[in-house]
């Protein structure tokens, strides 16, 4: 591969973004360890979770999506075109790619962990957070696509870990609400271009609900635009499904969606996270089947670590906590995987000679927050493929029909 292009002065702004969020987000994590562990509770308490239950009167005010602050990344803004041009070093190719034929709608995940049910868009903390997760998410998009990724304001981890579904009905509306909008300008703005639709954890969520409105009732030649939805890290039961996508069974298939979670094999209480909301969808991101075939790890193309886009002096000031500093590229053959009961069961990345240090670092539920790192490879010459398919069947005489 060639080497990667030297980073532009928005690039390099970019950088310093980063590496200013996970400075700010390690010290906001080691006052709240600090409190729990010097007997501060209430103050954890007062930082994490919401005062009491959902008051229409503290939403914050809606984003506005003609101005660049309400994208993370958008190349219709000067100000964002460049929030998701990175790329793991070693694979180089010409970044940022806005002069690509298709787009992908990237709906993130939770990155607000503070005290109110639903966050304002323009919360520091999160929004720092997103700039890293849609820089190491989206990327898979990027070599194919422009990327668009709407800030919103989404439920609080805390809202989550603490009230039921049904308790959080209401502020559920109010993120879907911005996705819904975010997505509809999106398609005003976009001039016809086929495109995909990405999500992860609470964004596929939302991606489900939107392409459960939108695409059944879409016209002829808007839903015929959509080349699949990447619909990953949450449950996603296919009978929900039905009359509105089908499932991805094949690498080049496209008007399909793909969905798994992660779980380490034998890990039950992590299956059972996801079971409980319903019978998940497992697509196996090395074979792009949804058999139960086990796929062996030469079929794995290369992971990226967590943080693995911030600034070398971040990862080495944080080696204590995330294991690693040094990251050359990609981490080929890293695991094997296995579709079984709509789980993706993998074998344990940290356990890999060479490489497992790197994946150790891992917060939150089974393998929820690696569930995009661990296929990174996979996923992007996956999303040419798909593309690629798309381009061949568009480009051939159709009608509408034959596209979906």
């Amino acid at each position: 591969m060639g080497d990667a292009a030297s980073p532009s002065p928005s690039q390099k702004k970019h950088q310093a973004s980063m590496l200013s969020l996970k400075t700010a987000n390690l010290l906001l994590g080691a006052a709240i360890v600090t409190c729990a562990a010097f007997g501060a509770p209430t103050l954890a308490e007062w930082l994490l979770f919401p005062p009491g239950p959902f008051d229409p009167a503290d939403v914050p005010p809606p984003p506005d999506y003609s101005s660049p602050a309400s994208w993370a990344a958008s190349p219709l803004h000067k100000e964002t075109k460049d929030r998701a041009w990175w790329t793991p070093g070693s694979i180089g190719g010409p970044i940022p790619r806005n002069d690509t034929e298709f787009d992908v709608f990237w709906v993130h995940p939770t990155t607000y962990f503070m005290g109110r049910w639903n966050a304002a868009i323009d919360t520091f903390s999160s929004n720092l957070v997103t700039t890293i997760t849609t820089a190491e998410h989206a990327g898979v998009f990027n070599g194919a696509c422009r990327v668009f990724a709407p800030r919103y304001r989404q439920l609080s981890q805390g809202v989550q870990d603490r009230y039921s579904v049904p308790e959080q009905t209401e502020a559920l509306d109010v993120a879907f609400a911005d996705v819904w909008a975010a997505f509809r300008y999106f398609l005003e703005h976009t001039e016809g271009r086929p495109f995909f639709i990405g999500a992860y954890s609470q964004g596929t969520l939302h991606s489900m609900r939107l392409l459960q409105r939108w695409l059944p009732a879409a016209p002829a030649n808007e839903g015929a635009r959509l080349v699949a939805a990447f619909l990953i890290g949450n449950t996603v039961p296919e009978p929900d499904m039905e009359g509105v996508l089908p499932v991805c069974k094949s690498a080049r298939q496209t008007h399909c969606y793909v969905s798994y979670n992660t779980v380490l094999r034998g890990d039950d209480a992590g299956s059972r996270h996801w079971r409980k909301k319903g019978p998940p969808t497992c697509v196996n991101p090395l074979t792009w089947s949804s058999d139960e075939l086990h796929a062996e790890s030469g079929r794995h193309l290369g992971a990226i670590p967590l943080v693995a886009s911030v600034s070398y002096p971040v990862r080495w000031l944080s080696y204590p906590l995330i294991g690693y500093a040094r990251f050359d590229g990609p981490d080929v053959g890293l695991l094997s995987a296995q579709c079984q009961d709509g789980i993706l069961y993998v074998s344990d990345p940290a356990s890999h000679p060479t490489a497992g240090h790197r994946y150790r670092f891992n917060p939150g539920t089974a393998m929820h927050s690696l569930d995009l790192h661990l296929f990174w490879l996979n996923l992007r010459a996956n999303v040419h493929e798909r593309a690629e398919a798309f381009r061949t069947r568009w480009e051939a005489p159709h009608d509408e029909e034959s596209l979906a």
